[in-house]
């Protein structure tokens, strides 16, 4: 952009709830909006900010907000919803959710090259936000819109699931695939990292935390940030198991510190029993991490950043961006957006998933899509067949645990690389550069493109109700095919069968995989085989559901009863 030319600019699309992280249930959707708006006030250089409200009572509240968050000497304005024409001076609406298509349809009175639309993506496995996602085949967006996406796996999915509404809606009204559709971007969710760098108070609070929770100057400390949710985030039991056999490893206590918030007492209660049953070996401490002091300090008490997502609500992490920017070493799952953030052996170490990406969630889709069963239900049911490899995890955390000079070197390699990409000026400047190219598309716009004609197949299942192991088959790094090979894992005793089966996390969602017996049969199968392929297994039992047989199986890996035979393979 050349000195003196005008910064691209975009009206914040603004309901108080979705900019605010005061209330309770603390999400990273919140923390994201918050800190985009606070960096757009610090960073954008536009000389009004425009906030797009229902009421003047939300402009004055948005005002309010603004004051708050940053040094407020800046000029707003308030175009009401009713008065949507006047989105033209700004030219662009910004609104943080992706359902941008209704906001298409309240364009159109004024003409869809009156001004663009940009929305962005946080979790997306919900059927509400998938419909509003699928919406965009049939509401009236232009190519002048866009749809940013949080990372290339986000990216993949909704390609996948436009592309398969589109040839529904062809074959439905014998008709070319609707052929213009929003840009789909990949612009990563931001952070502020200075505010994770040390400061005069962190040395004391640090000093007098270790001293309260009896925390030696030579404990490794590894520490996980985020809701303590098992089913809409993320299953600790795979952690607390590589947690244990580090412990084993080291010959000593390490400590474990989660911070977050429970959103039940039946989560708190799994967790905390579930650490003691499965991690016997590690220190537990728990924290409300909602607490400012703990979300500003707690950083520096740790010696190693760990988060083991295993969620289809999980999108893209910021966690993990947070502890780059304090200068941890990150152990993660290489999963979604975490593959984005995260380089492997440079910032920490990605550990390896897996999934079934063959037909093995139809069953799950129909409860979720009937209310047969809910969201919560559809998340534990398709993360309890997704493994994280315990082995490889507990490997990288005691090779980081063993070398102070490698966990320096990562951490100091991460913060770079936080500072670099992901603060917010960076993130920022890549939103008004998005929002310049949509302005020009828009301008030089002078007609409608033809629809491209595309070939329809045969529709036998509503798009937006897929199965979600291949809605989501881009997540894992490692997928379960037929020609996947499986060995029983060296560790899978009866004594391990019975204390897995006996512990509340392992046997969340436990009704939609085999019972203990099958199970059981399945496990000596493929012990007396030493090594054979999936299809194999599921030839072997053809007497059983082969939905349920595969998630079993993915629900085997993920609790090191089975491991994956990749030498054979």
């Amino acid at each position: 952009m050349t000195r003196g030319q005008r910064r691209p600019n975009a009206a914040i699309y603004y309901q108080p709830a979705n900019f605010s992280t005061a209330s309770d249930r603390l999400t990273g959707r919140l923390s994201a909006n918050e800190g985009l708006l606070r960096a757009f006030l610090r960073f954008g250089g536009v000389d009004c900010f425009y906030c797009h409200a229902a009421r003047e009572s939300q402009y004055d509240e948005f005002n309010a907000l603004c004051a708050k968050l940053a040094d407020y000497n800046h000029q707003t304005r308030w175009i009401p919803f009713i008065a949507n024409g006047e989105l033209e001076t700004p030219g662009c609406l910004f609104r943080a959710a992706p359902n941008i298509a209704e906001l298409a349809w309240q364009r159109a009175a004024h003409g869809d090259a009156h001004y663009s639309l940009c929305g962005i993506t946080h979790a997306i496995a919900e059927y509400p936000v998938i419909d509003r996602i699928a919406d965009l085949m049939i509401a009236p967006v232009r190519e002048w819109d866009a749809l940013i996406c949080t990372s290339q796996a986000i990216k993949q999915v909704i390609v996948d699931l436009l592309e398969e509404w589109g040839d529904y809606l062809g074959t439905r009204f014998e008709a070319a695939r609707p052929a213009i559709l929003p840009q789909l971007p990949v612009i990563p969710l931001g952070i502020d990292c200075a505010e994770f760098a040390p400061s005069g108070e962190t040395g004391p609070w640090c000093a007098a935390f270790r001293s309260q929770h009896a925390i030696a100057a030579d404990d490794i400390v590894f520490l996980y940030v985020g809701r303590l949710n098992p089913v809409e985030k993320s299953n600790p039991a795979p952690l607390y198991l590589a947690l244990e056999k580090v412990a084993k490893a080291l010959g000593r206590t390490p400590v474990l510190i989660q911070a977050g918030w429970f959103s039940s007492e039946q989560y708190q209660d799994l967790f905390i029993k579930g650490a003691r049953e499965l991690a016997p070996s590690v220190k537990h401490i728990f924290l409300d991490g909602r607490a400012p002091d703990i979300r500003r300090h707690i950083w520096h008490v740790a010696d190693i950043f760990l988060s083991l997502p295993d969620n289809i609500q999980e999108s893209f992490g910021l966690t993990p961006l947070e502890a780059m920017a304090a200068g941890l070493p990150v152990v993660a799952s290489d999963w979604d957006g975490y593959r984005d953030t995260i380089r492997d052996g440079q910032d920490g170490f990605l550990i390896p998933t897996s999934m079934p990406v063959i037909a093995a969630g139809d069953d799950i889709a129909r409860r979720y899509a009937t209310r047969t069963g809910g969201y919560g239900g559809y998340c534990a049911s398709t993360s309890q067949a997704v493994a994280v490899d315990i082995d490889a995890c507990a490997d990288r955390c005691v090779q980081l645990a063993r070398d102070p000079e490698l966990r320096r070197a990562m951490g100091a390699c991460g913060q770079a690389r936080a500072r670099t990409r992901y603060d917010w000026p960076h993130i920022i400047s890549s939103y008004q550069a998005l929002w310049a190219e949509l302005a020009a598309r828009r301008m030089a716009a002078a007609t409608q493109e033809t629809p491209q004609q595309t070939k329809c197949g045969n529709i036998t299942h509503d798009p937006r109700r897929q199965d979600p192991f291949r809605r989501f088959s881009t997540y894992p790094s490692r997928p379960l095919t037929g020609n996947t090979r499986l060995a029983l894992h060296p560790a899978a005793d009866a004594q391990t069968r019975s204390n897995l089966r006996n512990n509340g996390l392992v046997r969340i969602a436990g009704l939609i995989f085999l019972d203990d017996e099958e199970a059981d049969a399945v496990l000596d199968f493929i012990a007396a085989s030493n090594s054979c392929r999936l299809d194999d297994v599921c030839s072997a039992f053809a007497q059983l559901d082969v939905q349920t047989l595969i998630r079993t199986v993915g629900w085997m890996l993920k609790y090191n009863l089975l491991t994956l035979d990749e030498t054979a393979s």
